[in-house]
């Protein structure tokens, strides 16, 4: 009896170290791979790796600004939940089932030097420098690139974005902008990180209307990420097409018909009215 208690004790310390390790490990590999996709600091809040299931949950993953800006958060992401193939990643082929991305704050920084923070980002930055550069300098970079971040397959993203901050500090005193964009879009089949981060970038700036900052590379972001924007759902429009096929159903010509006759009916009773406080101020 005593041994088999030992024997539970072992293996109980056993899956704790096990869960443990295993949390450290996906959690070096996360900070390891945003930094080679985006070349920037973070922190992370806390992080649940699934023991059973194949599940990550990071919540209060915060990108911070390079030196030069004087806000130390670009982006807040409150929830990021990652549902992952075991057995792909085992064969070191990273296969994702599916990405729920929910960013809750785009800072965008126009530093006094008229320099942009999204500039700053790795992924946009290699592209500027792809456009730029010839045939051979491009396939050296892409083979960095691949030897760096290894290939990735995302089956499936759901991004939801809820605001942007526009600071300028170019003119003197800084003007804040806060729009709420309340962005809800699914996407399928990405195979590219440093896509996947400019995708973020570019549908926050379309939505919140700033694609014309000037200083923004925005060509260099668009052009990476035009294979995708072909393939996007919009989930709230999605859920307004519903509502569109369920009035298609409606008869049009009966709601005519009733809001003519109510229409009628307040008039009536307006002429009715006016006639009566005629009425009163006759006396």
């Amino acid at each position: 009896m005593k041994k088999a208690g030992i024997i539970v004790g072992i293996v109980v310390v056993a899956l704790v170290v096990l869960g443990l390790t295993k949390n450290m490990i996906v959690k070096t590999s996360v900070e390891k791979g945003v930094r080679l996709a985006t070349g920037l600091d973070l922190e992370i809040g806390s992080m649940d790796v699934g023991f059973l299931k194949t599940y990550v949950g990071i919540t209060g993953l915060k990108l911070h600004n390079p030196d030069g800006y004087p806000d130390p958060i670009m982006v807040d992401f409150p929830d990021i939940y990652v549902d992952y193939d075991l057995g792909a990643i085992l064969k070191k082929d990273i296969h994702l089932e599916q990405i729920r991305i929910h960013l809750k704050e785009l800072t965008i920084v126009k530093n006094k030097n008229g320099d942009v923070n999204l500039n700053e980002l790795k992924s946009i930055a290699e592209g500027g420098k792809k456009s730029s550069a010839s045939k051979e300098e491009k396939a050296f970079s892409e083979k960095k690139t691949a030897s760096e971040i290894p290939p990735v397959r995302i089956d499936e993203l759901l991004l939801r974005v809820d605001r942007v901050v526009y600071k300028d500090y170019s003119r003197g005193a800084v003007k804040v902008r806060n729009i709420d964009i309340n962005l809800d879009e699914r996407y399928e089949n990405i195979t590219d990180v440093e896509k996947l981060v400019n995708l973020i970038v570019l549908k926050t700036l379309m939505s919140a209307g700033l694609m014309n900052i000037a200083g923004l590379a925005v060509d260099e972001i668009r052009g990476q990420v035009s294979d995708l924007l072909a393939g996007v759902s919009d989930l709230t429009g999605e859920a307004l097409g519903d509502v569109t096929e369920m009035l298609k159903d409606v008869d049009t010509a009966k709601i005519e018909e009733t809001v003519t006759k109510a229409t009628k009916q307040l008039e009536d009773m307006a002429k009715n009215l006016g006639e009566k406080f005629k009425l009163f101020g006759d006396k």
